[in-house]
């Protein structure tokens, strides 16, 4: 059987209920004495303190399996004791609810990660869940998570950011999103059909110089704030226009306008 647990009652019955399997515990040790496997879904700050309080009420024994969910912890984080088969899994998408989560995580990639042996069980996860393993190695986590971050989450920022210049532009505050969700789709289509470099476009990618140096004085002029990371942008923009194909005195030219 299955037993579920959180600091808050209220979400081990949505869990439980969602899922369709487990029964609820008065506490996380009472769930982890009779369990053969844990799967540990906390912050990532408290997984150390988590385990550790499972170790002390003595709701560990050898020979069970610990996971956690942390993309840019080592499953190593969960080591308290000798004995233990840990692992890590870590979900390769955006998860803003439980059932936009459920909805989107067949067909996703999975970053699998953890002790001798535990490579085989956790892909044997992803599988159930309709998923594709993905073996990271520990010591390169941090920067696989950064890389997901930049991803994900800075895609939101990016988009904010293009939302205040539309609207500091003049354009109307309640259909500045819904402008761009199109273009934005259309990116992503591309990277699906082109990949990196060829989906890359616009003037980084032509080598317009001027037009670059164009939005580059506009930013200065109304919102400076948001130079620096137009900037940085173009910056690596420029790296994957040189990948493509940009030729090399255009390239000279956009690289000393973003220098300036």
């Amino acid at each position: 059987g299955a037993a579920v647990w959180s600091r808050r009652r209220s979400r081990a019955v949505y869990a439980r209920d969602l899922s369709g399997e487990g029964k609820g515990t008065a506490s996380a040790a009472e769930a982890a004495r009779a369990a053969d496997f844990l799967l540990i879904g906390v912050p990532d700050g408290a997984i150390a303190g988590v385990v550790l309080g499972l170790h002390r009420a003595r709701a560990l024994k050898a020979g069970q399996t610990l996971i956690h969910l942390s993309g840019a912890l080592p499953a190593a984080a969960l080591k308290v004791r000798a004995g233990l088969r840990l692992g890590a899994l870590h979900p390769i998408q955006t998860l803003p609810t439980a059932e936009e989560g459920i909805r989107r995580l067949p067909g996703s990639f999975f970053g699998i990660e953890g002790s001798p042996g535990m490579l085989p069980v956790l892909g044997a996860i992803v599988l159930k869940l309709d998923g594709i393993p993905l073996r990271v190695p520990a010591e390169n986590k941090p920067l696989y998570h950064a890389a997901m971050a930049m991803a994900c989450n800075h895609v939101t920022a990016l988009a904010a950011a293009s939302t205040e210049m539309l609207v500091k532009a003049g354009l109307p505050k309640a259909q500045v999103l819904q402008a761009l969700l199109p273009l934005m789709r259309g990116t992503v289509d591309a990277l699906a059909r082109r990949g990196v470099p060829r989906a890359l476009t616009g003037p980084v990618a032509r080598g317009d110089a001027g037009l670059v140096a164009m939005h580059l004085a506009a930013l200065q002029a109304k919102m400076p704030d948001l130079l620096p990371l137009y900037v940085t942008c173009a910056r690596q923009a420029l790296r994957v226009a040189r990948a493509k194909g940009l030729g090399a005195k255009q390239a000279r030219e956009l690289n000393r306008i973003l220098h300036l």
